[in-house]
C-alpha cells in the first residue's frame, strides 16, 4: 500500500533538508513525498530542487508550489 507524506514548507530552509532525508531513510519504501511550498521567500524550494533532483526526477518527491501562502490548512488540502 502506497503512503503519501505531505511536507508543508514556508521559509523552513534551515529544517526541511533533515526532514526530507529522514523520510527518505525509512525502511518502508512504498511512499511518495508531496512537498508543498507556501510561497517561500528564503529560496528553500529552489534549494530542495537542487539537493533532491534525483528523487524529484524519479517522482519519489513531488513538488507543489502555491502562488500565495495558503497557511497550514490550505497547504495540506
Amino acid at each position: 500500500m502506497k503512503v503519501s507524506i505531505i511536507i508543508l514548507n514556508y521559509n523552513w530552509k534551515k529544517y526541511n533538508t533533515n526532514c526530507l532525508n529522514s523520510v527518505l531513510a525509512q525502511t518502508y519504501q512504498d511512499f511518495e513525498i508531496i512537498f508543498v511550498d507556501n510561497w517561500s521567500s528564503d529560496w528553500s524550494l529552489e534549494e530542495k530542487q537542487k539537493i533532491f533532483e534525483k528523487e524529484i526526477i524519479s517522482t519519489k518527491i513531488k513538488i507543489i508550489k502555491n502562488p500565495v501562502n495558503t497557511w497550514f490548512t490550505g497547504g495540506n488540502n
